[in-house]
């Protein structure tokens, strides 16, 4: 089940940072107050219907809640994805990465599980 739902977060996590979701609302008058759909559409021309499914799904998995009905704020997760942190740069890189890999993504996930990593020799 997990892993049909993987493209789901990829997908919303890329359109939460690449659209400036994620930077709207982590401005410091919104922090902790959040904002409406409706708010978010108005600075962000993007339909507030649409956010407000992202933002959902974001919910469910962590990034962001619901204060109230269609107001959303960031959790704790998500503050790591703001520009200039180290989240922020491996969010805007995996997607290169994984395009890049295409068939071989067993591949990683077979690194991840196994206790004995492969050691490659150094180039000189």
């Amino acid at each position: 089940m997990e892993a049909s739902c993987a493209v789901y977060d990829t997908a919303c996590l890329d359109i939460f940072v690449q659209t400036g979701i994620l930077d709207t609302l982590a401005d410091s008058i919104n922090l902790e107050s959040g904002l409406h759909a409706i708010q978010l559409q108005k600075e962000l021309d993007l339909d507030a219907f649409k956010l407000t499914t992202v933002l959902q799904y974001l919910a469910s998995q962590g990034w962001v809640y619901e204060k109230s009905q269609n107001v959303f704020a960031l959790m704790r997760p998500a503050l790591e994805l703001r520009r200039g942190r180290n989240g922020r740069i491996w969010s805007l890189y995996v997607p290169y990465v994984r395009s890049r890999v295409g068939a071989n993504q067993q591949y990683f996930s077979g690194l991840l599980e196994r206790t004995k990593w492969p050691v490659r020799s150094r180039m000189h």
